[in-house]
């Protein structure tokens, strides 16, 4: 039983190592992985957005807001300062580029870098048409 948790533990390290990777999405990952079945990775749907889910997790900043009715929402969002680590981390070229700049300006407390981080959705499922 251990082995295979350690086994799952390794496929989903992984498959979030390659998620993502070149702007794949998860479909555009899946297709990939299903053209290299009889590899040993899992290339089910349910094994990549538990990755996804995992390295969201792994990143994730959750603050309360109060609402007007006195009760609360938790929103979860990714940390900006985890991502921009994990960025460092994931990417060569991103650490060549942060190391360039660090020579040029180091951040400091009266001086601290500004960054600005996009998504794709602002508002992840929800549509005003």
């Amino acid at each position: 039983m251990a082995d295979r948790k350690r086994r799952r533990g390794d496929d989903l390290s992984a498959l979030r190592r390659v998620l993502h990777t070149g702007g794949i999405t998860m479909k555009g990952l899946h297709e990939l992985m299903e053209s290299l079945r009889g590899h040993d990775l899992d290339p089910s749907m349910h094994a990549l957005r538990e990755a996804n889910s995992e390295a969201f997790r792994s990143l994730r900043l959750a603050i309360e807001v109060p609402l007007h009715d006195g009760g609360s929402w938790l929103w979860e969002l990714i940390d900006p300062a985890k991502l921009f680590q994990a960025a460092v981390d994931q990417s060569p070229m991103f650490q060549t580029m942060t190391i360039q700049v660090l020579l040029i300006s180091k951040p400091s407390p009266s001086d601290p870098w500004r960054l600005v981080i996009g998504f794709d959705e602002f508002m992840p499922g929800f549509a005003m048409w």
